[in-house]
């Protein structure tokens, strides 16, 4: 700024003429050294709009005054209502204070957390058409979720690429379409010792890595963006037993509602259903269920077991199709409508891959 310097002082103090004023509220680096000097934000209305359209100048603001959010609301509405603004800018002053509200959950900065969120919706979209576009098998399987598209496409705007990077981040372990946060562990975990003590962050990369290995040396370099999710695996770990408890009871019943399905709609005699825990000895899965059995029927030493060489074929036909039903039910500790609904997408998807990396077959 040079020869303005001994001007600012004066300025500040109101010791200046009026057109010596006037003039020097036109000069846009002498604007910038007056609020950045006062931190005052009494002096934003007075910068020029030239000022006010440099995203680099605004986003040095926003974190000057990050904790008046109601003047950062102002702000942020006024510079991006002006014209001729890049659209890199536009978007870093909103994801910027996105990022805020996200922090504080201040309604005042809700709107532009709304707009960071189509943001995203709009930049994931254009992944999708660009994953989409590849002809290659191979090659469009490798992309995963596009994150190297995201780190090509936004290479000279850190803020974006880390903002995608967090939502997409978010996506793949929030916002699962079959999971919530508590079952995806258990689906890629089959025991809480799995999850090493300490290492909860290591559970993180590996599942990223998995669906995207772009996404997962980003954020390697930038763990902080994983920091939030290593509690929530804490207390997984901390529920395990119980969470256990609950989804294999659940799963009994699911088996002797199936059971009395299939006997109702194939004629059967009702008593198949003493074949129960015969069927049971015949799964692959038969110690993890012994588990869960009711006291008294894991005390029965009576029970009818499977005899094959005594058995029709109607009831052979019966205990393949449970035997085959309980291996799948108790194969992964995670709700089983959710694995046959996998099932169904995949057959109605046939040979077409999905950039979402959870709908195919993980059995």
């Amino acid at each position: 700024m040079g020869h303005y310097d001994k001007f600012v002082f004066q300025y500040i103090n109101g010791t200046l003429e009026p057109r010596d004023v006037h003039f020097l509220e036109q000069q846009d680096e002498f604007m910038k050294k007056v609020i950045t000097l006062t931190r005052d934000k009494k002096y934003f209305d007075k910068l020029p709009d030239r000022v006010k359209r440099d995203g680099d100048f605004i986003l040095e603001l926003i974190d000057m005054f990050k904790d008046d959010h109601e003047f950062l609301a102002m702000m942020g509405e006024e510079v991006l209502s002006l014209k001729n603004y890049e659209s890199r800018e536009v978007m870093e002053i909103t994801v910027t204070l996105s990022n805020l509200y996200e922090e504080t959950q201040d309604e005042v900065l809700y709107d532009f957390y709304d707009r960071g969120e189509c943001y995203f919706r709009s930049i994931e979209e254009d992944i999708r058409k660009e994953i989409m576009a590849e002809t290659d098998y191979y090659e469009r399987k490798n992309l995963g979720e596009g994150f190297i598209l995201t780190d090509m496409s936004f290479h000279d705007s850190p803020i974006t690429k880390e903002f995608v990077a967090k939502k997409t981040t978010e996506e793949l372990l929030m916002n699962h379409p079959m999971y919530e946060f508590e079952e995806l562990v258990h689906f890629y975990n089959t025991s809480k010792t799995c999850i090493i003590d300490g290492q909860e962050r290591k559970f993180i990369f590996d599942y990223i890595k998995e669906e995207d290995k772009a996404l997962a040396d980003y954020l390697g370099i930038h763990p902080a963006l994983t920091d939030k999710y290593i509690p929530m695996v804490k207390d997984v770990k901390e529920n395990w037993d119980n969470y256990l408890q609950v989804i294999n009871e659940d799963k009994l019943e699911q088996v002797n509602d199936e059971m009395e399905r299939f006997i109702v709609e194939n004629n059967l005699s009702y008593d198949m259903m003493d074949l129960y825990r015969g069927i049971i000895d015949l799964s692959v899965n038969r110690n993890k269920i012994y588990k869960y059995l009711p006291i008294e029927e894991l005390n029965k030493k009576d029970y009818k077991k499977v005899d094959y060489s005594k058995m029709d074929i109607p009831t052979l036909r019966f205990v393949r199709h449970m035997t085959t039903y309980l291996n799948d039910v108790f194969d992964k500790d995670v709700p089983y409508d959710d694995m046959e609904l996998v099932d169904e997408n995949l057959k109605e998807m046939d040979n077409v891959i999905s950039i979402k990396p959870f709908i195919k077959n993980k059995k």
